[in-house]
C-alpha cells in the first residue's frame, strides 16, 4: 500500500541519539546514516518506516571510484555519466526544470468578489502611482509551495529548498527502491529537522497521476489557498508518471481554490438563514434509514433534458421528481409536476426563477427543499419547505444543533443539493437526468426552452464551454469550472455511499460511479408508495428547527463580539511580519483562516475574501523584479488591507445588530 509521510510544524521531531553531536554530513558512512535516517522516519511516519526496514530493493545502490552514488539495475543506471555530473549540469539549469505554476487572470482582477474588487482597485492604482515594475511571469525565486518530480538519491532536494525557502515541501516518488537507496547518501535526518520550524514536509507514493493531482490539490486547499500562483514543480528525472502530473494538474487545479466563500455571500447568508430559521417554525433535514419505496429522479437542465422529457412523462408516477434550480420551467411547461423543488443559492436572482415559474403555474403541490441561506421570501412561495445547513458556510457551525442537520456535498449547483438531501433522506436508487455538467456543444450550456432563454432573450447564458471532459455515451463533451466542481463533487459523494444505485440517462459528461444507461433501456417497477404518502412521510419526518434552538445557537455563536478582536489579529499578522519573501505573514494569516476547516463562523466570514486579496498582493510580488521594490508594494499591501478589514468588520457589525432589532431584510443586503 502506497504511503504518504507528512511533517508539520506542530510535530514534535527529536534526533534519534540525545546529546550526539550533529550529523557531520559525508563523514557518517552509508550504514550508519541508514540507520540514523531509518530512526528519523519511524518517529514521523511508522508506517513508511515498516515498509523499509524489512524491503528487498530489487536494484542496487553503487559508488564510483570517486565515492559518488548511483542506483543500478540491470543496465540501467539511474544516472548515466555519476550523480554528481547530473546534479552539476540539472542545477546550473535550475530554471528549465523549475516549472512554475501561474494564474494569470488574477492580474487582471478576474473572479474578484464586491470586498476584494473595491480593494484591487485601491491597491493597483496606488502601486500604478508609484511606478513599480513587474514582469508577466512569476520572477521571484520564492515559492510557499515547492513540489519535487523524483527524489532519486535526494541530492537536489537542497537546492530546490534553498532557492525557494518554501513552507510546502511536496516529494513524489513512486519508486520505493529509490526512497530506501537515498537513505543511504541523503540527510533526512537534517530535511526533517529544518521542517519541524520551517512548515509541512510530504512524500507521496502513489502512482496515479489522477490521484497525485487529487493530494496536491487538496494541499493548497489545506495550507494555503492564496500561493498556487508561483508554485515551483521541480522534475528530477524523467517518467511518464511526471508528463502525465503536468498534464492532470493544469485541469485538476482549476478548483483548487474555489468554494472559499467571499465575505459579501457569507454575511448575506448569515442574515438569510437568520430570517428562515428566526421564527422557530421550519423545518430542517433529518438523515432517514427507511427505504422510500421509490427511485429518486435528479432533474437538471443540461442540454439533454430537452430529449428525456418522454420518459419522463412515462415514468412521472414511479418514482420522487426533484426538480432542480431552472428545471421546473421545462418540466411544468411538458406537463410534469415535480414533488420537490431544489435550490442552495443564495441571491435574489435564484428567487426570481421559482417566482416567474409560481406566476406560470401551479405549484401548489410542490414542496420545497433548499439551504437556509436562500432569501426569505422564496420559501413563502411554497407549502412546506425542508431546510439543510451548507458545509463550508459560516452558517453550519454557527445555527447547526447536530451534524445531522448539515448536508453532504450539497454544492455548487442545485442538482448536488438535490442529489445530497434525496440520499439524506434515504433514496437507494438515483437516476440523473440532465444532470450534464457539460455539453456536446461548446455553445450550448442548457437544454431548450430554459428559464434562461426567456430572460436572456433566445441568448443562452453557457455559450464558452471550452474543457474537453469524456462523455457519458463515449465522446468529448464539454465544460466549464463550476461545471467540473460539480461532477467532482456528484462523484464525491456518490464515492461514499454504500447500498445505493446511481444512473446517468443524459448525454453530457461521464459522471464517475453512475452507470451511463439509455432511457429505452430502463425499466422501472411499479410503485410500492404512493407519491403523496411518501412526500407526507418525509415532511413529517424532518423536525422543526425550534425558538429555542434558534436563540441558543446565536447566543453561542457570539458573532457579534467576537468581529473586533479577529479582525485586529489579522491586522497584527500582517504589520509584524515585514518581511514579504519569507512567507511568515501568510503562513500565520492561514492558521487563523483555517481553510481546511469549516467549524469556526468568524474566520469563515472573513476568509474567502481575505484570501482572494492575499493571492492578488502575491500575484504581483511574484512579478516584481526590484527586491526593495516589493518592500514598498508590501506596506502600501498593508495599509490597504487593513483599511479593508474595519470596513468589513463595521458593515458586519451593522447588518447583525440590525436582525437583532427586527429590521426587515431586503434584496441583495450587501452592495
Amino acid at each position: 500500500m502506497p504511503t504518504d509521510v507528512n511533517v508539520d510544524e506542530d510535530d514534535q521531531f527529536d534526533p534519534p541519539d540525545e546529546g550526539a553531536e550533529e550529523d557531520s554530513g559525508p563523514e557518517l558512512s552509508p550504514e550508519e546514516r541508514f540507520k540514523k535516517n531509518l530512526a528519523a522516519l519511524a518517529r514521523v511516519e511508522p508506517s513508511l518506516h515498516a515498509e523499509l526496514v524489512n524491503y528487498k530493493p530489487v536494484s542496487r545502490l553503487v559508488f564510483d571510484e570517486d565515492g559518488n552514488p548511483n542506483v543500478a539495475y540491470q543496465d540501467f543506471m539511474l544516472y548515466p555519466d555519476g550523480q554528481q555530473k547530473y546534479l552539476d549540469d540539472q542545477l546550473k539549469s535550475y530554471v528549465s526544470h523549475a516549472y512554475r505554476m501561474t494564474m494569470n487572470s488574477v492580474g487582471d482582477g478576474a473572479g474578484l468578489d464586491l470586498h476584494s474588487k473595491d480593494w484591487f482597485d485601491s491597491f493597483t492604482k496606488r502601486v500604478d502611482d508609484s511606478g513599480l515594475t513587474f514582469t508577466h511571469m512569476p520572477y521571484r525565486e520564492n515559492a510557499y509551495f515547492a513540489i519535487v518530480l523524483g527524489i532519486g538519491l535526494g541530492g537536489h532536494i537542497e537546492t530546490v529548498l534553498e532557492r525557494t525557502g518554501c513552507r510546502v515541501l511536496v516529494l513524489i516518488e513512486p519508486n520505493l527502491d529509490f526512497i530506501y537507496h537515498s537513505l543511504s547518501v541523503f540527510d533526512w535526518v537534517g530535511l526533517l529537522e529544518k521542517y519541524k520550524d520551517r512548515g509541512v514536509f510530504y512524500i507521496l507514493r502513489r502512482d496515479s497521476p489522477t490521484t497525485l493531482s487529487e493530494e496536491i490539490k487538496s494541499m493548497f486547499r489545506m495550507h494555503n489557498p492564496a500561493s498556487l500562483d508561483g508554485t515551483v514543480v521541480f522534475q528530477h528525472y524523467s517518467s511518464t508518471i511526471f508528463s502525465e502530473i503536468h498534464k492532470k494538474m493544469n485541469d485538476t487545479l482549476r478548483t483548487a481554490v474555489m468554494g472559499l466563500g467571499f465575505f459579501q455571500d457569507e454575511v448575506n447568508m448569515i442574515g438569510q438563514t437568520y430570517k428562515n430559521l428566526g421564527e422557530g417554525k421550519s423545518r430542517v433535514i433529518k438523515r432517514l434509514e427507511e427505504r422510500p419505496g421509490l427511485p429518486a429522479f435528479i432533474v437538471a437542465t443540461g442540454p439533454s433534458l430537452d430529449k428525456l422529457i418522454p420518459f419522463l412523462k412515462e415514468n412521472q408516477d414511479k418514482a420522487a421528481i426533484f426538480s432542480c434550480g431552472t428545471s421546473i420551467h421545462i418540466l411544468m411547461k411538458n406537463g410534469i409536476k415535480p414533488d420537490f423543488w431544489v435550490m442552495a443559492e443564495r441571491g435574489y436572482g435564484a428567487y426570481t426563477v421559482i417566482r416567474d415559474a409560481n406566476e406560470d403555474f401551479d405549484l401548489s403541490d410542490v414542496r420545497f427543499v433548499g439551504s437556509t441561506t436562500v432569501f426569505p421570501e422564496m420559501p413563502k412561495l411554497f407549502k412546506e419547505a425542508i431546510y439543510f445547513l451548507r458545509p463550508g458556510l459560516s452558517v453550519a457551525p454557527l445555527f447547526a444543533r447536530s451534524r445531522d442537520q448539515i448536508a453532504t456535498i450539497p454544492d455548487p449547483m442545485a442538482a448536488n443539493a438535490g442529489l445530497s438531501f434525496a440520499l439524506h433522506v434515504g433514496f437507494r436508487e438515483v437516476y440523473f437526468i440532465g444532470v450534464d455538467t457539460g455539453s456536446r456543444r461548446q455553445d450550448r450550456g442548457h437544454a431548450a426552452g430554459s428559464w434562461y432563454e426567456q430572460q436572456l432573450s433566445g441568448q443562452q447564458l453557457i455559450t464558452n464551454l471550452d474543457l474537453p471532459v469524456p462523455g457519458n455515451f463515449g465522446g468529448t463533451v464539454w465544460t466549464l469550472p463550476v461545471y467540473q466542481w460539480s461532477r467532482e463533487s456528484l462523484e464525491k459523494l456518490i464515492e461514499i455511499q454504500r447500498g445505493r444505485v446511481f444512473y446517468n440517462l443524459g448525454d453530457g459528461a461521464l459522471i464517475k460511479g453512475a452507470a451511463p444507461l439509455h432511457p429505452k433501456a430502463c425499466k422501472l417497477k411499479a410503485p410500492e408508495i404512493t407519491k403523496a404518502e411518501l412526500v407526507t412521510r418525509l415532511i413529517e419526518s424532518c423536525p422543526v428547527y425550534s425558538t429555542t434552538d434558534f436563540e441558543m445557537a446565536w447566543e453561542q455563536g457570539a458573532v457579534i463580539d467576537r468581529l473586533s478582536e479577529f479582525c485586529e489579529k489579522l491586522k497584527d499578522v500582517v504589520r509584524q511580519n515585514e518581511n514579504c519573501d519569507d512567507f511568515e505573514y501568510i503562513r500565520e494569516t492561514s492558521r487563523m483562516l483555517r481553510p481546511a476547516h469549516a467549524d469556526d463562523a468568524v474566520c469563515m466570514l472573513f476568509r474567502g475574501t481575505v484570501f482572494t486579496v492575499l493571492t492578488v498582493y502575491e500575484y504581483y510580488a511574484n512579478r516584481a523584479i526590484d527586491p526593495d521594490e516589493r518592500v514598498t508594494m508590501y506596506q502600501l499591501f498593508v495599509e490597504e488591507y487593513c483599511e479593508l478589514l474595519d470596513s468589513m468588520r463595521d458593515r458586519a457589525v451593522e447588518i447583525f445588530l440590525g436582525l437583532e432589532e427586527g429590521e426587515p431584510w431586503e434584496d441583495e443586503f450587501i452592495k
